[in-house]
């Protein structure tokens, strides 16, 4: 296969590449959660700071860093770098003498009258900042400070001749100098070198992404690039820049499912936690800690943090998100959710990189397994003796919510009972109802630990600070009469309102289990009900119905009139909560009880729910998006697939996004209910169905891969998306970067050309090497699939012509093989500049090709 060369030296640029890989470093940094940097610019400051001084006051600020305020007026700390890099003589010092150098003739350039300019200007602007020592001038470079500089800085008589001659060369006067002294930094030169860095980076995307960081880094430098460019506005690089460079474009994509479990105001210690933490000191690494409702397991988990020693961490997963996980848009129990979340909790705890996956990553489990070892490893070198917990709490409810979801996504929680190997350090964690655990699929490795509620002496710690005049007849009976259970205790000390005879009277005659007193409460709401048949209907409709439930719809289906709802909701406070006009549940313990014991004729219920929908879907969003589900719910499989086939997207959603994601929905539930009933007709039916309905994105796609050109122009961002960031494309890159090159030269951004060029050659080595890894038929099928079109050619030509005249350009084309693709390019070349009108260029290559005898 022929090599080609795409034009530009090898050797040149290196100071510009320590410049993008200085700034991309400093920027990754920002992710980190000890961070304080509200701002980095480069080539200069904001351009509302810059308003007021000469032009080139700024000219030795390469990057600046604001700190807890983006503005100068409420920085925190600002610190501003010049960077300077050889890679001829890394060795040479920096010396008086090139400190204080000016290779201009009418003006002084030296180093330091650069600094001292941004310096003399941002202190004028804040003074106290030098004052507080928060103002910093740093020069950074791989070449080492000279000693006799460095020797120069303080004021004593043995140095007052070269200070004088530095203070002399940077334009300031004695007080002014004496004050840029004080903030002159030297630190960093000689530390970093390009290789450093550039690995530094490399590394730092890995940890982040989770996938080869090479690409990403690319694309990372492009947009430090642009930064750079002369008719750039200055913009920032706050932590949500780079955040929405790596994809994400708002920090709380990183922490998509946080806890919603709060903290009591008092903990009792109880023994049978105790013994859980004494199993957590032993080195038992796997634990599963179950018991019935109201038993305290959450609570366990705050108690057990308390007995872990100094310097722990414990993370807790909430599965149940304060009843939200059962809702339509909660993927609590999604693997990408549930380990994003875990992940980047952990990088906060230990102040560790965030987690940033590519698209590519696909095993979130390994992923987080590999930041699990990562993070004890840190945890152990702070303190041996610390430890790392991760703690799944009630993880039977995210088993539910997969398979309310039949075939969507897969649950998180089988995923993390099997992780591998644990660092000695480390712990898991996992609770549940003692009910659900033939649904977890527990492994014969975790230790079980069944809580059974308070002791006599527990329950005695827990009302005593609560109540007054009770002795310990009145604890004994206290506690006999609630089970020892700190749910019912907590709900009859409330009923009580701090009487304790009316607290006892709450659980007499013979006490009260949880489910007792959730049927009280149910029993007082239901007087406010019309009947006792519709409130069973409305805990039916609570359980079956999509969560949250528009009251509107609870009341069409439930039978309870609408004004009534909002009166039983809140008796029904705090295991149901109205917001926004829709109920939810807000108790783990109290939706069980409503499952498990209130909800009747549920299949019933079920029916009616898809009844209610079909008569509304095409006008209600809430029923559009929830109608297939509630056809399955149904067993009506047949009346899915009738509307597969009668109706396209669901026109009542407005959000186009919206549309098509609960298009998809009903398509794999269609083809579930195909399978189901191993239907086959219907499937290949809803398969046509959805290669039609769904083909946008694999359309745009194609588009993309058809018109390199013209995506590169017009739709770069999608071009990236679709070409850079998936190495299945990876014979698209070379194209692609041809079109970017044009285009970096018509805009004269001469920096985007250098770097395009190096990728090109990293890309043409890439296609050469797997070119020649190949035998026979398949080495000229991998040649086929890596061709370079004429456009593409033309494109390079068009930009060396622009960098280097129309002499180079004919020498490079002419260093291509065969010569019939050079002929072609040159011809599509021509045509190019002449649809452009690019007269200039036209007579450059016109006069070239007459005095060389071209024709």
């Amino acid at each position: 296969m022929p090599n080609f060369d795409f034009g530009g030296a090898r050797g040149s640029g290196l100071g510009d590449d320590f410049h993008e890989l200085w700034a991309l470093r400093r920027a990754l940094d920002m992710l980190l959660p000890s961070s304080d940097i509200a701002a980095i610019t480069v080539e200069g400051m904001l351009l509302k700071d810059e308003k007021g001084a000469p032009s080139d006051t700024w000219d030795g600020v390469d990057c600046t860093f604001y700190y807890g305020d983006e503005t100068i007026e409420n920085a925190a700390k600002v610190v501003i770098d010049q960077l300077k890099y050889s890679g001829s003589d890394p060795n040479q010092n920096w010396t008086m003498s090139r400190l204080t150098a000016s290779t201009a003739k009418t003006t002084n350039n030296s180093v330091i009258r650069k600094l001292a300019k941004a310096f003399s200007r941002i202190d004028q602007m804040r003074p106290g900042l030098l004052d507080n020592g928060a103002l910093k001038v740093r020069l950074v470079s791989n070449q080492s400070i000279s000693s006799a500089v460095l020797e120069a800085l303080p004021k004593t008589a043995d140095n007052a001749a070269a200070r004088d001659t530095l203070r002399r060369a940077s334009g300031l006067g004695v007080r002014a100098f004496d004050r840029l002294c004080a903030a002159l930094d030297f630190s960093l030169c000689g530390t970093t070198s390009l290789m450093a860095l550039e690995e530094s980076a490399i590394s730092s995307i890995s940890d982040w992404t989770g996938d080869d960081a090479s690409e990403t880094r690319d694309l990372l430098l492009k947009k430090i690039r642009n930064l750079m460019r002369p008719d750039e506005k200055r913009s920032a690089i706050r932590k949500e820049t780079v955040l929405g460079w790596l994809g994400y474009a708002k920090r709380e994509a990183l922490f998509p499912c946080p806890s919603r479990v709060i903290e009591p105001t008092r903990l009792v210690m109880r023994e049978d936690v105790k013994a859980i933490a004494n199993e957590i000191l032993d080195g038992v690494q796997r634990i599963f800690v179950h018991g019935i409702g109201g038993c305290g397991k959450s609570t366990a988990l705050f108690e057990i943090k308390r007995l872990l020693p100094e310097g722990s961490k414990l993370i807790t997963y909430d599965c149940y998100g304060g009843g939200t996980y059962l809702n339509s848009n909660a993927y609590r129990h999604r693997r990408e959710d549930a380990f994003i979340q875990l992940a980047n909790e952990l990088a906060l705890e230990c102040n560790m990189p965030a987690f940033l996956p590519s698209s590519r990553v696909k095993d979130f489990a390994r992923e987080f397994h590999e930041q699990l070892v990562r993070a004890g490893a840190l945890l152990s070198q702070q303190d041996p003796l610390s430890l790392l917990v991760i703690a799944i709490d009630a993880a039977d409810n995210a088993v539910t919510a997969a398979k309310a979801r039949k075939e969507e996504d897969r649950c998180f929680v089988p995923d993390f009972l099997a992780l591998g190997e644990l660092p000695t350090n480390v712990r898991l964690i996992v609770s549940a109802r003692t009910g659900q655990i033939l649904e977890l699929g527990l492994p014969t490795n975790f230790a079980r630990n069944m809580l059974v509620g308070f002791t006599k002496e527990e329950t005695t710690a827990f009302v005593s600070p609560q109540l007054d005049g009770i002795d310990d007849g009145w604890i004994v009976d206290f506690h006999l009469l609630s089970k020892g259970n700190p749910r019912v205790q907590n709900y009859a000390i409330a009923f009580g309102g701090g009487n304790a005879d009316q607290t006892l009277a709450y659980l007499r005659p013979s006490g009260k289990s949880l489910n007792e007193v959730f049927r009280a409460q149910l029993d007082f709401a239901m007087g406010k009900a019309t009947s006792k048949a519709a409130v069973d209907q409305f805990c039916a409709a609570l359980i079956e119905m999509p969560r949250p439930i528009p009251t509107a719809d609870l009341a069409a289906v439930s039978g309870v009139v609408e004004a009534q709802i909002t009166d039983i909701c809140s008796d029904l406070e705090p295991g149901l909560q109205v917001n926004a006009g829709a109920v939810s549940f807000a108790d783990e313990d109290f939706e069980h009880f409503i499952s498990d014991d209130a909800a009747t004729d549920r299949k019933l219920m079920r029916a009616k729910i898809a009844d209610h929908f079909s008569q509304t879907h095409s006008t209600s969003e809430y029923a559009a998006e929830h109608y297939a589900q509630a056809l399955v719910a149904a067993d009506r499989g047949s009346d899915l697939l009738t509307l597969i086939k009668s109706e396209g997207e669901p026109a009542a959603i407005a959000d186009p996004a919206q549309r098509r994601r609960v298009q998809r929905q009903r398509l794999r539930l269609a083809l579930f209910v195909c399978r189901e009933n191993h239907d086959t007709a219907d499937a290949i039916i809803t398969i046509l169905i959805a290669a039609e309905a769904l083909n946008t994105d694999s359309a745009i796609e194609r588009i993309i891969e058809e018109n390199l050109d013209l995506a590169a122009a017009f739709s770069p961002d999608e071009m990236d998306r679709i070409v850079f960031r998936d190495a299945e494309n990876q014979k698209l890159q070379g194209p692609a970067l041809c079109y970017g090159l044009a285009l970096a030269a018509r805009a004269e951004n001469w920096v985007e050309v250098r770097e395009i060029r190096r990728q090109l050659r990293s890309w043409d080595q890439l296609r050469t090497e797997y070119h020649d890894s190949l035998d026979g038929d398949e080495h000229l099928q991998s040649f086929k699939q890596w061709d370079i079109p004429d456009t593409a050619f033309a494109a390079v030509l068009e930009a060396k012509l622009r960098t280097d005249g129309a002499r180079e350009t004919f020498d490079l084309a002419m260093s291509w093989q065969p010569r019939s693709w050079v002929f072609d390019s040159l011809n599509v070349l021509f045509k190019r500049l002449h649809a452009m009108d690019e007269k200039a260029l036209l007579n450059d290559l016109d006069t070239f090709a007459k005095s060389a005898g071209t024709p």
